[in-house]
Order: C-alpha cells, then structure tokens, then sequence
C-alpha cells in the first residue's frame, strides 16, 4: 500500500513537472515571440515588459535583462506612463535574480527615485545594502519612506535592525515597537526585536518575542541566516 502511493506521488510529480515544461515552451516559442513582436511595431515600452516578464518568469534571467535594458536605453519608451518605475523594479528584480546585487541596489534607487514608497524597491535596496554593511548611508531614505507611508509597518520593521546594528538602542526598540504596533503579524518584527532584546541583555523579553515571530512563521530565520543565503547563492552561480 505505502510502495502504491509512493509511486502515485511520483507519476503526479513527473506529471506536474511536463505540464510545467510544456507550458515553458509554448511560452518561450509562441507567447514571448509575439507579445514582444507586437511591443516593438508599436514602440510600447509597457508591452515590452511583459514580453521580458515572458521570459523572467521561465527562468531565462539573461533574456529578460536584454529587454529590460531596451527600454530602459531608449528615451522615448522610458517617457510613456509608469515606464521608468516599471522598468528600473523589472531590472532591479532581474539583477538580484542573477545574484548582481550591485546593479540591483542601483535599479532599485532609481526607482525610490521616482516613487519613494515602492516597498518591493526599498525592501530588497535596504536588505542590499544591509548585507555589505553600508548601514549608516541608507538611514535618510528608510526615515522618509516612514514619513510618507506613516502606518506600514516595513520601514519601521528595516529602522530596527538597521538602529540595532548601529548600536543605537533606543532608537531601535522604538522602531520596532511601532512595526509591532502597526503590523501586529508582521514575524520579521517580532525576530529582529527578539535579536535586540537578547543582545541588550532583555532575555525573558527576547525570548517572548522570538515566540511569537515562530508562532507566525515557524521557518522563519536570522538576518544572518538569510543574508548567508545570498550571499552562498552568489557564490554557486559563480561556479
């Protein structure tokens, strides 16, 4: 009994794993060429995208950063709406796919430049450059995306551990408290202040802390932890 269902298992893997190869090619053959087709005899920089979006979405990161980089080098695409935001996430998105954290810390500033509140740029600019260190720098801009988005309980969440790491105590127990208060599911919160807690000596606190973030989200890991994941994932495409 347990040996036929291991192998149902495994017929309905292999099946899902064709499905997901099958719908790729058709994508890749038929869908992309098309869509971008279309794109180009119509000189519109939104319908480029999507055809990049095409073929970021199979898994073909080169191909799209070579259509992400057209619009983004012809002026005339970049001045039709919500081009240039849209563009510069894409590239950013598409960089850091391919483990280019430089280029994609730079793709994500122009497109704070552009809408400082985009919290998919400012999350992964801000976690960038957290991961090299360059902490004291990024400060400004997480303070004005606060100002601006007053209630979201991501720039308070990024202050913390950017406080916390700078030694700066009760600013960062501060900002963790109001990520808490305003997002009171918000795991990553209730981790980076469990961090701070135990690292000030607060262990009862801290301990409480780290119990509710892993009661939210069980797998949930250290700033450490996932910046070592990026940075070993950089390293394995660079073999």
């Amino acid at each position: 009994m347990i040996k036929r269902i291991i192998y149902l298992i495994i017929l309905l893997l292999l099946s899902l794993m064709l499905v997901e190869k099958i719908r790729n090619n058709v994508a890749d053959r038929f869908v992309y060429p098309m869509v971008y087709n279309i794109g180009m005899k119509n000189n519109n920089a939104a319908i480029l995208l999507a055809s990049g979006k095409i073929k970021q979405d199979i898994g073909q990161y080169e191909n799209a950063k070579v259509v992400y980089t057209y619009v983004v080098q012809h002026p005339e695409l970049m001045k039709q709406k919500n081009a240039e935001e849209k563009a510069y996430n894409y590239l950013g998105n598409v960089f850091y796919l391919l483990a280019d954290y430089s280029n994609a810390a730079k793709s994500y500033y122009l497109v704070l430049k552009k809408d400082p509140t985009n919290r998919e740029a400012f999350l992964k600019f801000i976690r960038i450059n957290m991961a090299y260190g360059n902490v004291e720098p990024i400060i400004p801009l997480m303070n004005s995306y606060v100002a601006r988005r007053p209630t979201d309980t991501t720039g308070y969440t990024e202050l913390c551990a950017a406080h916390g790491r700078l030694g700066d105590f009760i600013t960062a127990r501060k900002n963790c408290q109001m990520a808490i208060k305003h997002g009171r599911n918000n795991a990553r919160a209730h981790y980076d202040y469990a961090v701070l807690l135990e690292e000030n000596n607060f262990g009862p606190d801290a301990e409480k802390e780290l119990q509710l973030a892993k009661k939210i989200q069980p797998d949930i890991k250290s700033r450490k932890e996932l910046e070592e994941l990026l940075f070993k994932y950089k390293e394995q495409l660079g073999k």
